[in-house]
């Protein structure tokens, strides 16, 4: 972990400040790596953070990659400091991510994000930035799309088409299910746009996202409404 870096992070989140956090991004962007290990992963954590107006909500959930089983889990929540700004999600998502992430027992060998990697204004997405900080392998999982070049990819599940940012290769357009709105699948940290999508592509069922971050949404919303109601 790069304890100085998470601790900055921390305290830019904290004080809502926008200036702060364009600067930490320019700063963490020499750390880059989209170079893999060899194909080790085996517990992968899903990550999902939910809202009401003013209390944010995080699940992780870590799965054998192979047996697809539930390893550990973890559950938190928080009120948000940092404001919703295009291109700074980090910031407002971070803190309680990393609240939650600290419970776990045990590292996990990679993490996916509901969010985008590379595949960002300044290549600065929430999965770069929490992997660089952690210094963990880590993927972009998208639902929508924010930046960069691409075709749209056939029909058929498990179709792909490039993503691009500045013409380098930083992620695919998937097809996780037929005639589906795509996923964007962006490389985060210490992995290459085509070992993620390998990856993501065998962690997809019958759902639209990847077991762990189908996993990690249905439990924050589900902590979420239990909070609510007693709260």
């Amino acid at each position: 972990m790069k304890q100085k870096w998470i601790e900055k992070a921390l305290d830019i989140a904290r004080n809502g400040d926008i200036k702060g956090a364009y600067l930490l991004q320019k700063k963490l962007k020499k750390y880059i790596s989209l170079n893999d290990k060899d194909d080790n992963y085996i517990k992968i954590a899903g990550v999902d953070i939910s809202y009401t107006s003013d209390r944010s909500y995080c699940s992780v959930v870590v799965i054998d990659r192979f047996s697809m089983n539930i390893v550990e889990r973890s559950f938190t929540e928080m009120e948000v400091s940092f404001p919703y700004v295009p291109g700074l999600l980090f910031f407002r998502e971070f803190p309680i991510f990393f609240k939650c992430f600290q419970c776990l027992s045990k590292k996990p060998d990679l993490i996916i994000f509901d969010g985008h990697g590379l595949s960002h204004q300044r290549m600065m997405g929430i999965a770069t930035m929490a992997g660089i900080l952690l210094n963990i392998p880590t993927i972009g999982c998208a639902k929508s799309y924010l930046y960069g070049e691409y075709n749209p990819p056939d029909l058929k599940k498990f179709s792909s088409s490039e993503l691009r940012v500045n013409n380098l290769l930083v992620g695919y357009v998937f097809r996780s299910k037929e005639r589906v709105k795509p996923i964007f699948v962006s490389t985060g940290y210490k992995i290459s746009p085509e070992m993620a999508l390998k990856i993501v592509a065998s962690l997809v069922l019958n759902n639209k996202l990847p077991l762990p971050t189908h996993l990690a949404h249905k439990f924050s919303e589900e902590y979420k409404e239990l909070h609510r109601i007693r709260r």
